[in-house]
């Protein structure tokens, strides 16, 4: 369940609290990291962020009888935006974690003033 919903104001004002870097600046370079983004996967190029993730472009098709019968026109239908966390192996244990999930922690429904059992946890 989502609690908040952090926009790009909040984001750059985190960043500018944590560097030396000003708001306004940070705000600015995120704004055109869409831009480039965009205009990368709009070319087909999968999109690295390291120590984020990646993005690419996924499309959505129809089959075709064959070769010759599919066209992207008619067999396009959809397109979405696929992104793939950065995962960290660990030696000892052999196991790896999502970049954003290491150090999660669960609370209870309760914290929130919201009782359990009505499909919360």
């Amino acid at each position: 369940m989502v609690d908040n919903v952090v926009h790009l104001d909040e984001i750059s004002q985190a960043i500018q609290d944590n560097t030396t870097a000003k708001q306004a600046d940070v705000y600015a370079v995120l704004k055109e990291l869409v831009n480039v983004m965009s205009r990368h996967l709009k070319n087909g190029d999968r999109v690295v962020l390291d120590d984020f993730g990646s993005f690419k472009v996924g499309l959505k098709p129809l089959p075709a009888d064959s070769i010759k019968d599919f066209t992207p026109a008619k067999n396009i239908v959809g397109a979405r935006i696929n992104f793939q966390p950065e995962t960290h192996w660990t030696a000892t244990d052999r196991t790896r974690r999502k970049q954003f999930l290491q150090g999660i922690e669960v609370k209870s429904a309760d914290d929130k003033g919201t009782k359990p059992g009505n499909g919360h946890p």
